[in-house]
């Protein structure tokens, strides 16, 4: 019995014998009472047999008052099984009983007696009372009761046992050897398979299970083996890269460090999880002081900021090493699973970046030669004026005229002195990191540091678009990238006496889809968040010339380090490639739109500041308003630029029709071609450009809108000509594209009637 001591098959019983007393009781309730309808029904059958042999005697001895064989006659019914009284009373009086009514329940039935006589009338001779028991019924009703319950519980038990004992041989014992080779010393070994204790296979329940463990425990020990693996791998590749990985808790915690990381963060060697290291700063370039909360790039990591290759100085506190420049990069894990909230990648671009700064410093160096040369022309007027002023306020004896000189004098002084500092401003300083300033006040100073550098014969604009515009970039390196366009532009208006003048402008952008730039390459958005619901802003700002612009191979090398069109002595080569290189270390874009013969536009696209100083979030996109099916007559002769336009023209709502030039567009509106509004590229190849195809179109159809497109922003309202027109710059992104067409679509409103 030693499957009793089973858990599994204990409860088993217990439940078969709980089940079997249920039903053991509806059972015997059955049957009692079917025990209990026999006996009312011999009662009845006894009150019948009264009825039947001894009602009609009765009655022919009370007629004739033969009282003694009525006490025969009333004794046999009294010795019936269950009655236990009898009362007849005769119409003449005499009572005759046997027995008394007790005080349990009984029945009873009358029977009334008459005769009949020969006349053929009835007369009544007394009435019968008999009374019958039912004790007798109960009696055998309760004896049934326990005999029934044993034998069904005594039944239930020994089915039980044996239900037990098959259930122990066929289920119990396998599964409990099953369970021991699941929890055998040292894991399962999948190789082993489990084989149950059986003459053969049934492909029952049991085989069923054993196959599933042993197929699941072999695809575990598989995926554990290639999870070591990748882990194995993982860690490797950790140990060997070159950028130090750090992962970081909400409480800024490392819980996950590499080699590299431990050797930037100063050589620690304690076990993970560790707080940041105190003695590990990220410095102010200029102050070499520690960075304020909102500029650390740790703390603002794990606020959700994703750090995009910012470069930093970190370095050890109250330590002689020299500070590490590093570039960081983060990520946010929104779900992790783990304790990890940010990952951050940092490399150690030192080298690089005080290379950078050597170019850099060569480079304003080079702006810083061509900006004295202006100075000098300007300082030396103002030593003139106050050596004028001065001889003749020597020799004036008028009081008050000489204090007129001597303020003339003092006037220029001044002047130098705001001169000098400019000069002394620009050469002090140096490359820094990325911070916020607002474009306005910007412009404002470049253009006094700038402005004696431009010949009188050229002219210089400054146009923000907005007065809030913030440009998010190292600032040194925006201002000596500026100077260096700036000078680019002079020195190829002057050197090939066409044009006369210069327009920087900046203005917002946003460029959640791909564009095509107007070299015609197609380039993927700079930065684009999650599903296209937002993305990041960008400040343009544009140096335009309408000086002798390039030719095809000139714009095509503009960026390449020592390529240069000046004189072997005039330049190093390096201005333009050195702009690119800090766009792009910005995390920005240079674009270049150039014709020949027409001037030159070049755009460095830079992320866009916030006045709190850090970079701006991402910002949700604009939607754009769609068209509702008029038909745009699109004019472009760059293949690419065509073909996307038309795609993009198509998804804001219009219908398009397509010319790949001027000529093309001419003759398909004189064939009859339906438009409603004309967008056209404004430097085209052949004869008709934008411009002369603006005035040929409205020749023939006065009242149809047009719209020029162009990446060169110098065009004059002389330039074009009769048909003035709105000027979108490109890449122009789908929302202006689209308040464009619907502006020009909408319809004038007329004149009131006079």
């Amino acid at each position: 019995m030693k499957f009793i001591k089973h858990k599994l098959g204990r409860r088993i019983v217990a439940y078969m014998i709980l089940a079997s007393a249920v039903f053991s009781v509806f059972a015997a309730a059955f049957q009692l009472l079917t025990i209990y309808e026999n006996g009312l029904d011999r009662v009845r059958d006894e009150f019948s047999e009264v009825e039947g042999s001894f009602q009609a005697g009765l009655e022919s001895a009370l007629w004739e008052f033969n009282f003694s064989h009525v006490d025969v006659l009333v004794d046999g019914i009294y010795a019936q099984h269950d009655v236990i009284a009898v009362t007849l009373v005769a119409e003449t009086g005499q009572r005759f009983e046997r027995g008394a009514i007790g005080s349990g329940e009984v029945l009873v039935e009358e029977f009334p007696l008459s005769f009949e006589r020969s006349a053929g009338d009835v007369a009544p001779v007394g009435i019968l009372r008999v009374t019958a028991s039912l004790e007798n019924v109960y009696d055998e009703l309760w004896s049934q009761v326990m005999v029934l319950l044993l034998t069904n519980f005594v039944k239930t038990l020994i089915a039980s046992l044996i239900m037990f004992w098959i259930f122990d041989r066929m289920v119990s014992r396998h599964l409990l050897s099953i369970t021991g080779r699941l929890q055998e010393k040292g894991g399962f070994d999948a190789e082993k398979k489990i084989v149950l204790d059986r003459p053969k296979v049934y492909n029952d329940e049991l085989d069923l299970i054993v196959d599933v463990i042993n197929t699941s425990r072999a695809t575990e020990q598989s995926a554990n083996a290639e999870t070591l693996l990748l882990r194995n791998r993982l860690e490797t590749v950790l140990n060997t890269a070159t950028s130090g990985i750090i992962a970081l808790n909400a409480n800024a915690e490392v819980v996950m460090v590499n080699p590299t990381a431990r050797h930037l963060l100063g050589g620690v060697s304690r076990d993970v999880p560790f707080a940041w290291p105190e003695s590990i700063q990220f410095l102010d370039v200029e102050s070499m002081t520690p960075l304020d909360a909102s500029a650390d790039p740790i703390r603002r990591a794990l606020t959700g900021h994703n750090l995009r290759a910012e470069t930093h100085l970190l370095s050890r506190v109250n330590s002689d090493e020299v500070g590490r420049y590093v570039r960081v990069q983060s990520g946010k894990l929104e779900h992790a699973r783990d304790d990890i909230s940010t990952v951050l990648v940092v490399d150690d671009v030192s080298v690089g970046e005080r290379n950078r700064q050597v170019v850099e410093r060569k480079s304003r160096l080079d702006a810083l030669g061509q900006l004295t040369g202006g100075i000098a022309h300007d300082f030396n007027n103002l030593l003139a004026s106050m050596l004028y002023a001065v001889d003749l306020a020597r020799r004036q004896e008028d009081k008050e005229r000489q204090g007129e000189l001597l303020d003339i004098a003092s006037a220029s002084i001044g002047r130098g002195r705001e001169l000098t500092s400019r000069l002394l401003a620009f050469a002090k300083k140096q490359p820094g990191l990325a911070t916020s300033r607002s474009i306005g006040p910007m412009f404002e100073e470049f253009e006094k540091l700038v402005g004696p550098m431009i010949e009188q014969n050229l002219s210089i604009t400054f146009v923000v678009d907005a007065p809030d515009l913030q440009v998010y970039c190292d600032h040194a390196q925006l201002e000596t990238a500026l100077m260096n366009l700036v000078l680019n532009s002079r020195d190829a208006i002057l050197r090939s006496g066409v044009g006369h003048s210069i327009k920087v402008h900046a203005r917002s952008v946003s460029l959640p889809q791909p564009v095509l730039l107007p070299t015609g390459n197609l380039t993927e958005p700079l930065e684009v968040t999650e599903a296209a619901a937002s993305a990041y802003r960008y400040t343009e700002i544009s140096v335009t010339d309408n000086g002798p612009g390039m030719d095809e191979e000139t714009r095509a090398r503009a960026a390449d380090p020592f390529f240069t069109t000046k004189e072997t002595n005039s330049g190093t080569g390096l201005g333009l490639s050195i702009v690119y290189g800090f766009v792009r270390q910005a995390d920005g874009d240079l674009r270049i739109y150039s014709e020949e013969g027409v001037g030159t536009t070049i755009n460095l696209v830079l992320p866009r500041g916030t006045e709190a100083g850090p970079r701006e979030d991402p910002m949700p996109l604009d939607v754009p308003m769609a068209g509702t099916g008029q038909t745009v007559m699109l004019v472009e002769d760059e293949a690419d630029l065509l073909n996307v336009m038309v795609e993009v023209i198509k998804d804001l709502g219009f219908l398009v029709v397509s010319a790949p030039s001027g000529n093309v567009a001419i003759d398909m509106i004189d064939a009859g071609q339906n438009f409603d509004v004309l967008l056209t590229d404004v430097v085209m190849p052949g004869k008709i450009g934008g411009f002369e195809l603006a005035r040929m179109v409205r020749a023939r159809h006065p009242e149809k809108p047009v719209i020029y497109m162009s990446g060169y922003t110098g065009f004059t309202s002389q330039e074009m000509g009769e048909v003035q027109a709105m000027l979108l710059q490109k890449p122009t992104p789908p929302v202006e594209l689209s308040a464009a067409l619907n502006a020009a679509l909408a319809p004038v409103p007329k004149p009131p009637l006079l």
